[in-house]
């Protein structure tokens, strides 16, 4: 039988607060902190503690600082540009991994038509 801890839930709650004003789901920060989507759902609703380093974990993920995360309820939400600027900054790093491949094809071509 599930016996309940002592595990404060204000943690959790932020975690689930500042997701969903992100707009990532439970499904998406289970993925990138190789977790599975029930851990982060216990987590939230404050049936298991969150750890240091996996709240570190996802924060990174998140955009966010690991202070952000544990700050109370009340506390003013972090700003959606730093995860827009994450996003940009990996379709940019997407782009150019793309164009050097592209080069790298092109310079093989011509290497065998030589």
């Amino acid at each position: 039988m599930y016996k309940k801890k002592d595990v404060n839930p204000i943690p959790g709650q932020r975690l689930a607060q500042v997701r969903k004003h992100l707009g990532v789901t439970q499904v998406q920060i289970a993925e990138a902190v190789r977790l599975t989507p029930s851990a982060i759902k216990h987590m939230e609703h404050g049936r298991s503690e969150i750890q240091t380093r996996m709240q570190a974990r996802i924060a990174m993920y998140l955009g966010v600082s690991a202070r952000d995360l544990q700050k109370g309820l009340t506390a003013k939400l972090p700003s959606v540009r730093r995860r827009r600027r994450k996003k940009r900054m990996e379709e940019e790093s997407e782009r150019l991994i793309s164009r050097q491949s592209l080069h790298d094809h092109l310079d093989v071509a011509r290497q065998l038509d030589v």
